[in-house]
């Protein structure tokens, strides 16, 4: 294949590039993906079409189009043409004038032989000559840059990336509508109006914009709040489609195409709708393979090696960024290896050629000090092929109160993570949750070198971090996928980005399993599963609250046991009115009442941090911490809508069937002791070890309500061993449980070490339930113990007082695992300081619900 010597800047041919069709066929015919024909196919430059540089060529084998007419029709004078590309099939209605206009078109052109290519319009042989002169038309290389022909055979650069469906030409307007995202408008704002492509995908539909250099102008997704009618007059029919606050109306006077368009979108909606429940945006899905990581250290890892994997693109979503943190620690010579730093890793990915589309949550400055600022100049200017956006921008239009708290990983639209865990500082740790740790305090101690802070390891125990991701590989993926591009192009369109930036358009063909490597795979198992979000107009135009729909679903339909892990538990548990409204302690509730009435073995384990809203020290006051603190006991034991009250109120004893839990942490150097709590950040809830939902989603109302925090997470319903696997690790890690040769050194198994390490773990069980309960309670007083030997200085770093170390050796021993009983006892030196001078003086109180 010859490149031809002119090129655009971005590597583009000018030119054409030929092949052997016989060759090319063949490669068709065993199912090779686009990308490997690139160095022996014809490669359709599309520069009208919208392609913009060589990454974006779409290779189009146009001696493989198949063509054949089909004289039966509505009309006579318009014939069926029934196309095929490969395994994609298509048919057009194509008229006479339609015919004539082409060929008088190319032959103005001068690009036809008149006598011989003309279609013969004869009453004998219509379907055979106007075959014969589409063959012409097809095998002709030299017509390729002629935009009629592309329009004529409906192809476009949309048409074979995915199922083709349906594309065609119609007038399209684009209006914003009263209550979009036009904050405060109270009338309909014109956006666009003129011609486009309207291409049909399974999921979506692509507008691409005539006038404006055939350039993407939206992106529809089926499902969610679309809605579509159709209507007809004498002189065009239309199309007329409500989403996300804007209206689109797609018409023509071709009767017949505008019916198929309608038809087609029906049918889009039904794929969707019909396999969708809890109102969420995503089918269910079967067949995925899903993967549980918990505490930072196991994720970043994994994370390396998928995004090493990345051929096209990677979408990052995050609440919190660090452009330079390391997804694995290891030293060189007195550093680390840069090799594994994010930033690193991202720029080696673009220099490929790999799309990097990043979105970062823009803070309100007073409030928090995670420098989106310093994240969007850093990874903007390491390669042009990544892109980053800030949002929300414009803080006059909406409220400033509510962030995208989502984390997502996506690569090449088939291998997603979602869960709590930041790619930020103080997310990388283990099941060990060590106090001291170099390897575990990389990204602080690199940071507070370059600040001349002078801080020693030794002299700043951390805060250990604990928390859960999880990654999908299949059709779930493409959803979260789908998410992360609904949230890209609602950013684009609202304001561009401050800048000229493309939309993104999902790649329906890249999520089957079967093309993936196998090292992606792993050892996870192929579960059903359904992607959940939280979402709000501020944020993506629509309103969903899918997240808490689900989480109520798990507790209604679980038999044994819930288990749940959160940051916060800030919920309504009563039917009375008022704050919080989030409803899933109702539920819990109701549950467990059900269950006292039945007689029924039923319990609910909660682990929650001890201190809540102490992100690794980045809140700048600790009022805000306080303030949730009083929140927070009011949803679980004080109060007449404490869910403690409530089961008292219905004769229910709350401790027979619940049980509250922090995480807590030890060190001693053999002279000094130091405590701290261990920070649940993960958001998990686990039902009969068959269901379960993993995300960014916390227990109160700014995630689970709909219109406030954005967020995202997965229900994962199993009958293989996933969601079990991931109950026994977390169980295992906070009761202390060894496995392999450390276990074969700790003597005979007691009664949860037995009972985790079979093949049965029934967490409904009264036995389970009391032995949990007890070794929670026993770790609590040896922690209570060890505060008063150090005089109740209980802080973060080492206690300066040497203190007797035989004491502590024996009160150590006594401590298994990091399950203690959440009480306020443990609630030391913490006071409401409200201060006009304080911007938390101002927040309203429903922010902290």
């Amino acid at each position: 294949m010859e490149i031809p010597d002119k090129a655009s800047a971005d590597g583009m041919p000018q030119g054409l590039m030929h092949t052997s069709g016989e060759d090319t066929s063949l490669a068709l015919r065993r199912g090779h993906t686009y990308a490997s024909l690139l160095g022996s196919v014809l490669m359709v430059p599309f520069r009208r079409l919208g392609f913009l540089s060589r990454e974006s060529v779409f290779p189009v084998l146009l001696d493989q189009v198949k063509a054949s007419v089909d004289g039966a029709s509505s009309s006579p004078t318009s014939y069926v043409v029934n196309l095929s590309y490969g395994r994609q099939r298509w048919r057009i209605n194509v008229g006479i004038v339609q015919l004539f206009s082409l060929n008088a078109y190319l032959h103005y052109r001068e690009v036809m032989d008149s006598r011989r290519d003309k279609p013969d319009i004869c009453t004998e042989e219509q379907c055979s000559s106007i075959e014969e002169f589409l063959r012409a038309v097809l095998h002709r290389s030299r017509y390729l840059d002629i935009g009629k022909v592309y329009d004529f055979f409906r192809i476009s650069r949309h048409s074979f990336s995915g199922t083709k469906m349906f594309e065609d030409k119609f007038h399209v307007d684009i209006t914003d509508l009263d209550g979009g995202r036009c904050a405060g408008s109270c009338y309909r704002v014109s956006r666009s109006s003129g011609k486009m492509y309207v291409v049909c995908k399974k999921s979506h539909l692509v507008l691409v914009d005539y006038k404006n250099g055939h350039e993407d102008a939206d992106v529809l997704f089926y499902g969610g709040d679309l809605n579509v009618k159709y209507k007809m007059n004498v002189f065009y029919s239309k199309v007329v489609i409500d989403k996300g606050g804007k209206r689109y109306t797609i018409k023509s006077f071709r009767h017949e195409a505008v019916r198929r368009l309608f038809g087609e979108i029906l049918e889009g909606e039904e794929r969707i709708r019909g396999s969708s429940r809890l109102t969420s945006f995503s089918p269910v899905r079967r067949g995925n393979v899903v993967n549980f990581y918990v505490d930072g250290k196991s994720y970043f890892w994994n994370l390396y090696d998928t995004l090493c994997l990345a051929r096209r693109e990677v979408f990052i979503a995050g609440w919190w960024i660090y452009p330079t943190l390391y997804l694995r620690v290891k030293p060189v010579g007195k550093g680390l290896d840069k090799r594994y730093r994010l930033d690193h890793v991202l720029k080696e990915l673009a220099e490929k050629g790999v799309k990097i589309r990043i979105l970062v949550y823009k803070e309100v400055l007073r409030a928090l000090n995670i420098d989106s600022n310093y994240t969007y100049e850093f990874l903007s200017k390491l390669h042009r092929r990544i892109e980053v956006l800030r949002h929300p921008n414009g803080m006059g239009r909406i409220p400033i109160y509510w962030t995208h708290h989502e984390k997502v990983v996506v690569v090449d639209q088939r291998i997603a993570y979602v869960g709590g865990i930041d790619l930020g500082l103080g997310r990388y740790d283990t099941q060990e949750h060590p106090l001291v740790s170099k390897e575990h305090q990389a990204g602080y101690l690199e940071a507070y070198e370059k600040e001349e802070n002078g801080l020693e390891p030794s002299d700043l125990p951390r805060m250990p971090w604990h928390d859960v991701q999880c990654k999908v590989v299949g059709s779930s993926a493409f959803d979260i996928s789908r998410h992360f591009i609904e949230r890209w192009n609602f950013i684009v369109s609202e304001d561009g980005g401050g800048k000229r930036t493309e939309l993104l358009v999902p790649n329906e063909e890249l999520g089957a399993i079967d093309s993936m490597s196998s090292d992606s795979l792993e050892d996870g198992g192929l579960v059903r599963t359904q992607v959940l979000r939280s979402v709000g107009r501020w944020s993506l135009g629509i309103d969903e609250d899918s997240v808490s729909r689900g989480y109520s679903e798990v507790i209604r339909g679980s038999r044994r046991f819930i288990y749940i892990e959160n940051q916060f538990f800030i919920t309504r548990c009563s039917s009375a009115p008022g704050y919080p409204e989030n409803t899933v302690g109702r539920v819990l509730a109701e549950r467990i009442i059900e269950a006292d009435r039945a007689g029924e073995e039923f319990k609910v384990y909660v682990v929650i941090p001890l201190f809540p809203a102490l992100d690794a020290g980045l809140m700048v006051s600790p009022t805000p911490a306080v303030e949730i603190i009083r929140i927070q006991e009011q949803s679980i034991s004080k109060g007449e809508k404490s869910l403690y009250q409530v089961l008292r109120g219905h004769g229910v004893d709350p401790d027979k069937y619940l049980v509250f839990m922090s995480l807590r942490k030890v060190h001693f150097d053999g002279k000094r002791v130091a405590q701290e709590q261990i920070y649940v950040h993960s958001k998990v809830i686990i039902a009969d070890g068959t269901s379960a939902i993993v995300g960014s989603t916390n227990l109160n109302d700014r995630s689970m309500v709909g219109c406030r925090d954005t967020e995202i997470a997965l229900l994962v319903e199993d009958d293989n061993e996933v969601v079990h696997k991931l109950l026994r690790t977390l169980l295992e890690e906070h009761l202390g449980v060894k496995r392999g040769a450390e276990r074969s050194r700790c003597g005979p198994l007691d009664f949860l070490e037995h009972h985790l390490l079979g093949s049965t773990l029934d967490l409904g069980s009264n036995d389970v339930f009391n032995r949990i309960v007890d070794r929670a309670r026993t770790n609590t007083e040896m922690f209570k113990r060890l505060l008063e030997l150090d005089g109740g200085y209980g802080g973060r770093r080492l206690c300066p007082c040497p203190v007797d170390s035989v004491l502590v050796q024996n009160l150590l021993h006594g401590i298994q695992g990091h399950l203690v009983l959440f009480t306020d006892d443990l609630l030391v030196g913490r006071e409401s300081e409200k201060s006009i001078f304080s911007i938390h003086g101002f927040i309203p109180s429903v922010v902290y619900y």
